[in-house]
């Protein structure tokens, strides 16, 4: 609702821009407190993080590229309306553990799938 709140407020540009506009921003703070939440309290892991920046910039630029879409997608429509349809990456992942990794659904992992199809059903049908 915050990220939707933000984009929106960004005056005379293109929903394109306004959405870039606060996801930089937003990168930018994330990374912010991490790193000093780091500094303080996990120095080694933060070094050990910096130190493997080379291989780390392909899933960097992938989490920000993914992350633009959902932003693009909050300056669309509201943000209870994108984060309903983005349940479904949950059953993808179940896909890809049950088909890739041969990992047996549980009967609450179903459960939840039923609940995520019947709301994602909802949200289309409204």
């Amino acid at each position: 609702v915050s990220f939707r709140g933000a984009i929106i407020a960004v005056p005379g540009v293109s929903f394109v821009t306004a959405a870039s506009y606060t996801l930089m921003w937003s990168l930018l703070v994330q990374t912010l407190i991490l790193s000093v939440y780091l500094l303080l309290r996990a120095p080694d892991v933060l070094r050990s993080i910096l130190k493997l920046w080379r291989p780390s910039m392909f899933a960097g630029f992938m989490g920000a590229f993914s992350s633009q879409f959902w932003f693009l997608a909050f300056a669309l429509t509201a943000a209870a309306n994108v984060r309903t349809l983005a349940l479904i990456e949950v059953l993808f992942a179940q896909g890809v553990a049950y088909f890739s990794l041969k990992q047996p659904f549980s009967l609450r992992e179903v459960f939840g799938i039923v609940l995520i199809v019947i709301g994602v059903a909802l949200l289309i049908a409204a």
